[in-house]
């Protein structure tokens, strides 16, 4: 592996835990007081200045209160196969937005349907009524 992906990943890494410091509003040092790792180091991870071992990742995701894999959600780059679950979640997405879609264009369509029916209904009564005049003058003439 060349030293500039491994700066990349670190740099993406660090960029991850800075998001999460601002979201908990946490200092380093309150993180340091989760965890067994000193604020000086969660800065040097942060910065993406070291790597991070295995028990460093246990130790941090308990500083920010987060998850292990939580630490790992950012955009590892297209040198990787997509994640299952996020492009079953992004196609799940798009077929709700394609039924409601659906759904509204459907709302729509009864509506309308039910405008027609109603013009249609009232065309029949004034024809039964033209209808019935029309009876009544033909019986008078006969």
């Amino acid at each position: 592996m060349s030293e500039k992906a491994d700066n990349t990943y670190l740099k993406k890494f660090g960029k991850k835990l800075k998001e999460l410091k601002k979201e908990s509003n946490l200092s380093y040092r309150k993180i340091a007081t989760k965890c067994n790792l000193d604020f000086s180091d969660i800065k040097r991870y942060e910065d993406g200045e070291i790597n991070v071992t295995l028990e460093s990742i246990a130790e941090l995701a308990k500083g920010y209160s987060k998850h292990p894999k939580k630490l790992f959600d950012f955009d590892w780059g297209s040198e990787f196969p997509p994640d299952e679950e996020e492009v079953l979640k992004k196609e799940l997405l798009l077929k709700e937005t394609q039924i409601n879609a659906i759904e509204e264009q459907n709302k729509k369509t009864i509506s309308d349907l039910k405008k027609e029916i109603q013009v249609l209904t009232k065309m029949l009564k004034n024809s039964e009524k033209k209808i019935e005049k029309l009876n009544k003058k033909l019986a008078k003439s006969v």
